[in-house]
């Protein structure tokens, strides 16, 4: 056979293999019709469910931030990719590789290891769950759990079938019911016989294109291997520990004791009661003091912003990125940061009602 031909044959077979994903994705997929409070019911199960596999996720809007909190920006305005071993809840390891490098984190029980590789830097936290949003939280099951677990079958609706990652799907769309919400709708595919979430689209109030989209590329359904997630410092890494406070800590030193049961006409999160956070799915609100110099920079930088509006009444600053509302108010002498996915009136009202709070218990 010529050169020609082995090339030709080679070629072809290199273009079967490269099509052959694409042509798989696009089969038709049957919808087994289950019912959608059975999905609901298996999508809140699938902590549970073992696994590993690649990931991508893609912001499309920019967060104002400082040096120390620039991930953000990477996270929900960039492109970000992430390999997942899931053995279980408090078992499992995401690398995850942004614009500004590689890192890595694995949870083993109550704690967490954060692994910077390009900073060849290792930190310890014994609180992994007290922490700014970070690459496992935009995995498809993590993000998928965390906005339709809290839904109502009233708010969804069933979507056509898909095939994701090779697996067949039941798609489900909710909207939103608080009057308030600035997401039109959440757009996630569910796997038929394990209930993750293997991709989600999230979509602001108007919009053209999704503010968040996930999706997982491969998957296996199965137990990976412990050595997977278990963490031994390098050699000759710098190592440090990271004992964060959470929002209900910072706000006892300024006087507040308990955050109150609800804020903006939303009730505090039973999944984070000490976080500030408050509202249900989708739809959130967190208010979060702003201490030290990255939450004085922070508010310097909300307020610099180009589309900031500024209340000449109290000096209160807010913009809106995406979805995402911000508002820098003062609250009993403290600056605070209100955010969401919520308007920015809401937002108002919220550090209004933190104001009366503050006054009932320390008085005018």
């Amino acid at each position: 056979m010529s050169g020609w031909g082995r090339g030709g044959i080679v070629a072809g077979v290199l273009a079967t293999l490269i099509a052959l994903p694409l042509s798989i994705a696009r089969l038709p997929v049957a919808d087994r019709g289950v019912p959608v409070d059975t999905l609901l019911a298996r999508v809140r199960a699938s902590e549970g469910v073992a696994y590993s596999g690649f990931a991508e996720s893609l912001g499309t809007f920019a967060v104002p931030t400082t040096p120390g909190l620039s991930d953000l920006t990477e996270l929900f305005g960039g492109h970000t990719r992430m390999r997942v071993w899931w053995r279980a809840p408090t078992d499992w390891r995401v690398d995850s590789v942004t614009p500004v490098g590689e890192r890595s984190v694995y949870r083993h029980g109550d704690g967490a290891w954060l692994w910077d590789f390009a900073a060849n830097r290792a930190t310890r936290t014994t609180t992994p769950d007290v922490t700014l949003p970070a690459a496992p939280d935009l995995l498809p099951a993590e993000l998928g759990r965390r906005l339709l677990s809290e839904a109502s079958t009233a708010e969804l609706q069933r979507l056509p079938a898909r095939r994701i990652a090779g697996r067949a799907t039941a798609g489900l769309r909710l909207r939103p019911s608080e009057p308030d919400a600035t997401i039109d709708r959440v757009d996630a595919w569910v796997d038929s016989d394990t209930g993750l979430p293997l991709r989600v689209q999230v979509w602001a109030k108007g919009a053209r294109q999704p503010a968040v989209q996930s999706a997982f590329l491969d998957l296996r359904i199965g137990t990976p291997s412990p050595r997977t997630t278990r963490f031994q410092v390098p050699a000759r890494a710098q190592v440090r520990s990271d004992s964060q406070r959470d929002v209900g800590q910072l706000s006892a030193r300024f006087g507040f004791g308990n955050l109150p049961a609800q804020l903006g006409g939303l009730p505090l999160r039973r999944d984070a009661p000490n976080l500030g956070s408050f509202g249900r799915g989708p739809t959130f609100l967190a208010a979060v003091p702003l201490v030290g110099r990255n939450g004085f920079r922070l508010a310097d930088r909300i307020g610099e912003a180009p589309d900031v509006a500024v209340d000449p009444t109290d000096g209160s600053s807010s913009l809106t990125a995406g979805p995402l509302s911000l508002l820098v108010a003062r609250v009993a002498g403290q600056d605070w940061l209100f955010s969401g996915t919520v308007t920015v009136a809401a937002l108002r009202r919220a550090a209004a009602a933190l104001q009366s709070v503050a006054l009932s218990r320390w008085g005018s």
